[in-house]
């Protein structure tokens, strides 16, 4: 990650007032406000409710401030059009589970402002993927991105996007709201009664005229810390949920359950190492030797027939999105359709 950019999540998260200054000077040295790239803009709602708090006086209060306000407008417009998606879905039985920036808004940051706008994230059970395919397709939504050819019928709600162990997650896009479709928490799990747990602990969200369930602070702990890449959002998400309250046993149990010791303990290290005011410890169950963890669907309420099935279309699927394969794809057409046909 950009050494610019980790300044500015200390100054967004530092609990003193010293630090907080010394990592925005320090930024202020090399950049600018007005000139930096989006990334940086994503943290600067963060930053200029920590500089309030520490009552650090600075010439881009106010700009600092309008970027809480605009956050606050875009994250309103996409409940506003999120919520007949929800509503459709409900109606047809479906029950998902909201996750992602506006969901972290009241739960982990208390407020939706601080927050940078970002999709969405609903997570239904895998069975009922075709019927949430067919109500997106109703609804004028179509999937973002190239999939592999074989995945058509599924993307009409067809066949089960789950079953053909097509990754974990789609995009879909539609009138200027872009959300994603999870069937999996985790990608090294997705068999039916993965998620079971998770569902079992949620709790309601109501904002405006968004009315639905969101999973845990623990499950959105761990989902957060799945997600860890070179983009700052994930470890912003990750140090305000660890401000909350957390249900350590829980969450130990359930990456246990998953043997998801190593990605878990690595970011979690990680955190505790560069933002040391935080006194970020690993949970003393999770401090034995990590499981390796699984690169291919889970075996949960699955026969081993059925997950071997799943899992070689998995792993044909993940190939056919390499950008080799993509370029090669005219040539290996007839192999694919060979070979999908058998799995």
């Amino acid at each position: 990650m950009k050494p610019t950019l980790v300044l500015l999540l200390h100054a967004a998260f530092d609990r003193s007032r010293i630090s907080t200054q010394a990592a925005w000077h320090r930024w202020c040295l090399d950049e600018d406000l007005q000139t930096t790239d989006t990334t940086s803009l994503r943290l600067m709602g963060l930053v200029g409710r920590n500089l309030a708090r520490h009552g650090i006086a600075d010439v881009d209060l106010d700009r600092l401030r309008g970027l809480r306000r605009h956050n606050f407008v875009e994250h309103t417009r996409h409940v506003a059009r999120l919520a007949p998606v929800v509503a459709a879905l409900r109606a047809q039985g479906v029950q998902p589970l909201l996750l992602g920036p506006v969901a972290l808004g009241p739960l982990a940051y208390g407020e939706l402002g601080p927050r940078a706008p970002g999709p969405s994230i609903l997570l239904v059970p895998p069975a009922s993927v075709p019927t949430c395919v067919r109500v997106l397709r109703g609804l004028g939504f179509g999937p973002e991105g190239q999939h592999p050819p074989t995945l058509w019928r599924a993307l009409l709600g067809e066949s089960n996007l789950a079953e053909q162990g097509y990754a974990d997650a789609l995009r879909w896009g539609h009138d200027g709201v872009t959300f994603e479709l999870r069937w999996a928490l985790a990608s090294t799990h997705i068999g039916p009664a993965s998620d079971a747990a998770v569902v079992a602990r949620r709790g309601p969200f109501t904002f405006g005229e968004l009315v639905v369930d969101t999973a845990s602070a623990a499950d959105h702990l761990l989902f957060t810390l799945l997600q860890r890449n070179d983009e700052p959002d994930w470890i912003a998400d990750a140090l305000s949920l660890l401000g909350t309250t957390i249900d350590w046993s829980t969450f130990a149990a359930e990456v246990e359950r998953r043997g998801l010791g190593a990605p878990v303990q690595n970011a979690l290290r990680y955190l505790a190492d560069e933002f040391t005011e935080h006194d970020i410890t690993v949970p003393s169950l999770l401090q034995g030797p990590p499981r390796p963890t699984l690169l291919l669907p889970h075996l949960d309420g699955r026969t081993p027939l059925d997950a071997a099935r799943v899992s070689a279309r998995f792993v044909m699927h993940r190939v056919a999105a390499t950008p080799i394969v993509q370029r090669l794809r005219p040539l290996l057409r007839p192999a694919w359709r060979l070979f999908g046909r058998h799995i």
